[in-house]
């Protein structure tokens, strides 16, 4: 990927994470699904890594002339200050996500991961991505993977989710999302 140019998620999942050149760990940042963008970053400390997780089709702009034509289609400049909007947004939720005890930010990341991939569009019942694995999850919200798994146990206790085989399905995202809220107001 060229830092001279700016992308945009045609269709796919790409992840991003956060390398931190000390110590070599990744941290994911974020999930970038269709039409959001991203660019190259690179500082002294830390290094920001894109990688696919599905089959990825990216639009790729030169960043000059992206800049140099926005005033051209303004529709195009619309689109791209509400993408950054909705990015800025997004991240806001994932810090206060961070903020919170360990079986909250579960609960939080799988209905943050839920609404970035859009998963809820076909229903309230629905098969998370193979990709979401617990460690995922534990990564995503800088907890423990023992921690996913207990909060994971909770959840199907409660029916909210059922895990077969690796596979974990969303039998009430609603009640996720209610329950999710409830909690958060204790803290």
């Amino acid at each position: 990927m060229s830092p001279e140019s700016y992308y945009i998620v045609k269709e796919g999942v790409v992840l991003v994470e956060l390398l931190n050149s000390s110590s070599k760990v990744t941290q994911i940042i974020y999930l970038l699904t269709n039409m959001q963008g991203f660019g190259y970053e690179a500082t002294d400390i830390a290094f920001v890594k894109k990688r696919a997780l599905t089959d990825v089709t990216l639009y790729q702009i030169d960043r000059e002339f992206m800049l140099d034509h926005f005033y051209v289609q303004p529709k195009f400049f619309h689109k791209m200050t509400d993408l950054i909007s909705s990015l800025n947004e997004n991240l806001m939720v994932i810090t206060n996500m961070l903020n919170q005890k360990p079986e909250q930010k579960v609960r939080m990341a799988l209905c943050i991961i839920i609404q970035l991939l859009s998963l809820d569009q076909d229903g309230n019942t629905f098969e998370m991505p193979s990709f979401i694995t617990q460690s995922f999850i534990a990564s995503f919200c800088r907890t423990k993977v023992t921690t996913v798994s207990e909060t994971y146990k909770l959840l199907e206790k409660e029916q909210l989710i059922k895990i077969t085989s690796r596979k974990v399905t969303i039998l009430d995202y609603e009640e996720l999302q209610n329950d999710m809220n409830s909690k958060a107001l204790k803290v």
